[in-house]
């Protein structure tokens, strides 16, 4: 079975130049396609606009668009691909397709996208989704989701994240702290993708403040696109880094965070956060949306009121003074449970492979 995986990122000659800049399609596209290759399967990346070029649609037994909208490339592209008898799936990891859940989106609290630009953006989403033979989805949450639509898929298929198979070296010896993080004491970390998260982090501010005056060797770094107002904590600000050496700066951490508002579009968030850490033993104090709840608990800690915040954060904290004793039960729960492989193989299973 050959199978073509295809973003759809804006900016092609951009993407062509770093595709890797795109945290979605790193852990949805490319982790997926290289477990494939892994497991011997005939698996491709490219971009929809790519399909302009001849013959290049052809060939193919499955696609898989990632977050596809009802574009003129997307109707010239499933032409040729239903020409060709070729089914297409489309892949979702955010509750973008869903236009009454417009007002919950993090761009759209927080102003940086307009309700009417969103709300535009989710209907294309659902035509494209017409047009398809079926869709994945990251978590259960979605997948109830497209279930509710008007006219739901018929296909409906789950793939969860995984950790990434290029940090297959790395899961018994984390690698060194980098440069650029707070130095001394044990470290406290937020990676934030946009500013669009900056009300999560804010929402948890006093908690945060109140555990460093308990813990004073602990030293909290926000990695990423991550704002100053509302946090009134000490901090270390560390600028994005590329994903090559992304893994070496999550292992770094002692605690992670990851603190979400409790909005319809966050609750269908998949538990990367919590994944990514814990695959170097490091545990996540995080909101409880359901894919952070069906997470093993050796590796994360729930918390939703701030008095909650304060109490989970004094236990991981301590935890980590205690020198984590579940350490080495936690990696090998999160790198068992969500090994790219394994997830690889169901996916094809899924798909009739």
């Amino acid at each position: 079975m050959r199978i073509l995986f295809l973003s759809t990122a804006a900016g092609y000659f951009r993407h062509k130049r770093d595709p890797l800049r795109d945290p979605s399609f790193i852990y949805r596209i490319q982790n997926t396609a290289l477990a494939i290759q892994r497991l011997g399967g005939d698996a491709k990346m490219l971009h929809l606009s790519d399909m302009r070029i001849p013959g290049m649609s052809r060939g193919w037994d499955i696609v898989v668009i990632h977050r596809p909208a009802m574009s003129g490339s997307f109707e010239s592209a499933m032409e040729k691909f239903r020409k060709n008898k070729t089914l297409v799936f489309g892949d979702f990891d955010d509750l973008i397709f869903s236009p009454s859940q417009v007002a919950d989106r993090p761009a759209v609290r927080s102003g940086e996208k307009s309700p009417d630009v969103a709300s535009e953006r989710a209907l294309r989403h659902l035509e494209a989704i017409r047009e398809l033979d079926g869709v994945i989805a990251s978590t259960p949450v979605l997948i109830d989701a497209f279930a509710g639509l008007a006219n739901p898929p018929e296909r409906r298929v789950l793939l969860p994240n995984s950790w990434h198979l290029s940090w297959e070296s790395m899961r018994h010896s984390p690698p060194l702290r980098p440069a650029g993080m707070a130095s001394g004491g044990q470290s406290v970390t937020y990676f934030s993708g946009s500013r669009t998260h900056d009300a999560d982090l804010a929402m948890i501010a006093d908690a945060i403040t109140a555990s460093l005056a308990e813990f004073p060797g602990f030293k909290v770094n926000l990695v990423g696109k991550v704002g100053r107002d509302g946090v009134p904590f000490e901090c270390t600000l560390c600028p994005k880094v590329p994903f090559a050496t992304y893994g070496s700066l999550v292992a770094t951490s002692s605690v992670n965070l990851a603190p979400l508002e409790d909005t319809s579009f966050n609750r269908a968030k998949s538990a990367l956060k919590v994944i990514e850490a814990g695959f170097f033993g490091i545990k996540t104090v995080c909101s409880p949306i359901p894919d952070y709840v069906d997470a093993p608990e050796s590796a994360r800690l729930l918390a939703s009121t701030p008095s909650q915040w304060r109490d989970a954060l004094r236990a991981a904290f301590q935890d980590v003074v205690d020198g984590r004793p579940d350490r080495q039960r936690m990696r090998q729960e999160i790198q068992e449970r969500y090994d790219p492989l394994a997830t690889a193989r169901r996916l094809l299973s899924d798909l009739g492979g």
